[in-house]
């Protein structure tokens, strides 16, 4: 199975982020609800999540982890929506999780794929084939949008393609215990 490990805002940030308007734009194919998420780290290919969870179970518990994440950690969604540099991505970023990530990358360095560099973002929409984003699906970058949360705990998801994209489902959870 394809593992990530993922911060999900809370439902009235999603309820924000839904209430965005999504025209309908040739080539565009709009993320939903339930694919919300900010990727902290991506595995790749698993045979099972037991050992990333008790990982990230024992790094949560310590009492001084190192290099110290200043809690409570807290994301902050926009300014505003944008396409993501030498992608075709639509995407709000998202700032305040580049020292958890990184934890998170040290504390699962040996458990998959090697980590890639962190750029906090929420996916809202994939640009399909060459033609977009191309001048009419632009303009959706820049519309605004903020919001702010605590990140009180860790999703271990699995992640399975689709046509109509990729469906996750949260294989665990880890709370962030430290203070």
């Amino acid at each position: 199975m394809r593992l990530f490990i993922a911060a999900w805002p809370p439902p009235e940030v999603l309820d924000r982020i839904e209430a965005l308007e999504r025209p309908d734009v040739a080539g565009l194919r709009w993320s939903t609800r339930d694919q919300w998420h900010v990727t902290l780290r991506f595995l790749g290919e698993l045979t099972g999540a037991a050992s990333l969870t008790e990982s990230l179970e024992a790094w949560s518990a310590k009492e001084q982890p190192i290099p110290a994440v200043n809690h409570p950690v807290e994301a902050t969604l926009g300014p505003a929506t944008a396409w993501f540099p030498g992608s075709r991505i639509l995407q709000v970023p998202v700032r305040g999780l580049d020292e958890l990530a990184l934890e998170v990358s040290e504390v699962t360095r040996s458990i998959g794929r090697a980590p890639e560099r962190f750029s906090g973002h929420l996916t809202l929409a994939r640009a399909r084939g060459r033609g977009v984003p191309g001048s009419r699906a632009r303009i959706l970058a820049g519309v605004p949008i903020e919001a702010r949360w605590v990140v009180d705990e860790l999703a271990v998801v699995a992640s399975t393609p689709t046509p109509s994209g990729s469906r996750y489902e949260v294989v665990s959870r880890v709370a962030l215990h430290r203070s």
